[in-house]
């Protein structure tokens, strides 16, 4: 059953009207049938199943909302060129990452002019969105608006040392791998509300954003022992979090 992203508030008996630019939507461009049987889903935990009838859903079941996750995770990767950045996007989103942060690094190919960053993020999102209905996730994928590694670290704030346990991944390979990192900052707290993975652009990050980084308090960790292009890095990083970050979300289900 198809699943589309749909703003909707509080379901008063059977039927969610259908607005406007949701019905062009799907009448235009998915060209559905009425009858057709979907899962609405807002993108914050709450679904329900409904069947289209152009004017109108008609709900058939609501499912439980889904809490928000108990631990958080955040993928700042630096901009890379193109279609690169698209797929990382849409991947990023179909593993689970909860925020992808955009990096404008000093050495990023990639440019972003100022006056376009809203569309950009608009474009980011709207893919996250299309990944989001593919795979079925309760919660959306936020994409920010492009910042640089400064600005990051400022947004992290003062939860880096109580809620966010934060690591960014060294191509020179330290000795702890992201995996264990992650493990042992989930075993030596319990307030962790965040993981945070950073992951550098094709020319990786500068002296400065790497002090940074550093004072800041984000923990320098393996992520493989070859050199991975800048997607396969971030798409690694989120999968790596993930899979330690599993025993944590099975106790939450």
């Amino acid at each position: 059953m198809r699943q589309l992203l749909v703003p909707f508030g509080e379901i008063v008996g059977d039927r969610l009207p259908v607005p406007a630019e949701v019905r062009h939507r799907l009448d235009r461009v998915l060209r559905l049938a009425p009858g057709t049987a979907l899962t609405l889903a807002d993108g914050a935990g709450r679904r329900v199943q409904v069947r289209y009838h152009q004017e109108f859903f008609a709900v058939e079941r609501r499912e439980p909302t889904q809490p928000p996750p108990a631990v958080a995770v955040t993928l700042a990767a630096g901009l890379i060129k193109g279609d690169r950045w698209d797929w990382l996007v849409e991947k990023a989103a179909e593993l689970g990452v909860d925020t992808l942060v955009p990096l404008a690094c000093e050495h990023s190919v990639v440019r972003i002019d100022p006056g376009k960053a809203a569309d950009k993020q608009a474009r980011w999102q709207s893919i996250a969105q299309e990944a989001f209905e593919q795979c079925g996730r309760a919660h959306l994928c936020r994409v920010t608006a492009p910042m640089t590694v400064a600005q990051f670290v400022e947004r992290c704030g003062g939860e880096l040392r109580s809620q966010i346990a934060a690591f960014t991944c060294d191509e020179a390979m330290p000795a702890l791998g992201l995996q264990r990192a992650v493990q042992q900052a989930l075993a030596a707290s319990q307030g962790i509300r965040q993981l945070v993975a950073v992951v550098g652009p094709e020319g990786g990050l500068s002296t400065t954003e790497w002090q940074c980084l550093d004072s800041a308090g984000f923990e320098r960790v393996c992520l493989s022992r070859a050199v991975l292009r800048a997607e396969t890095a971030g798409l690694a990083a989120a999968l790596i979090v993930r899979e330690a970050l599993e025993p944590v979300l099975a106790t939450q289900e």
